[in-house]
């Protein structure tokens, strides 16, 4: 008797543990894909992509997309980062795209103009980072640091377009990303007409 209370008591913490688990997963899920994602991942349709190139820094182009789903005749449109890298295993020309959805562009633009405005005029005597995602993965970071080849510290801007993958990854200078502040200003009123 004393040996099946303590197989059931296993037993009954095991089914426990499993459940709480599946629950915490289902939780967690991560169904923020972005909503040009859910456009484009959509099988048996015939998908129209019209690009507006606003301007390059660094070979970070900045475009416009006006994404059409010729079948049933929707439409989206979006911000878009290409970036084009060679990998540095095989030096094969790789490209990197990441997109931020229309209704997203307002807030990234602005913490754009947070970062050229409030951030880049500081000289902070500790490390700093400041990052902004998007529901598509993107990541754009902002922090205190040396970029290679410098020697003093400097404030870095990294655009992260694919969070797999390390080669498409973009760092910036102040000025450099005060002009992909300028093409933003440009990309945004394109994406309100």
């Amino acid at each position: 008797m004393k040996r099946f209370l303590v197989l059931t008591t296993i037993l009954l913490i095991a089914i426990q543990t499993a459940f709480c688990q599946n629950q915490s997963g289902a939780n967690n899920t991560n169904n923020s894909s972005s909503k040009v994602d859910q456009f484009l991942n959509v099988n048996d349709q015939l998908i129209e992509k019209e690009f507006t190139t606003i301007g390059e820094v660094k070979g970070l182009k900045v475009q416009v997309v006006h994404l059409t789903n010729q079948s049933i005749n929707e439409h989206i449109s979006a911000l878009v980062f290409v970036y084009v890298y060679a990998d540095p295993n095989t030096s094969q020309e790789l490209t990197s795209t990441a997109y931020i959805d229309s209704d997203e562009v307002d807030a990234f633009v602005n913490a754009c103009k947070t970062i050229q405005f409030k951030i880049l005029p500081t000289t902070p005597t500790d490390y700093v980072e400041s990052n902004f995602y998007t529901a598509g993965g993107f990541e754009l970071k902002c922090y205190w640091g040396k970029l290679n080849g410098l020697s003093k510290k400097d404030w870095i801007i990294n655009f992260k377009l694919d969070s797999n993958n390390e080669g498409a990854n973009v760092n910036l200078k102040s000025d450099d990303f005060k002009q992909v502040v300028a093409y933003l200003l440009q990309a945004q009123d394109k994406l309100k007409k």
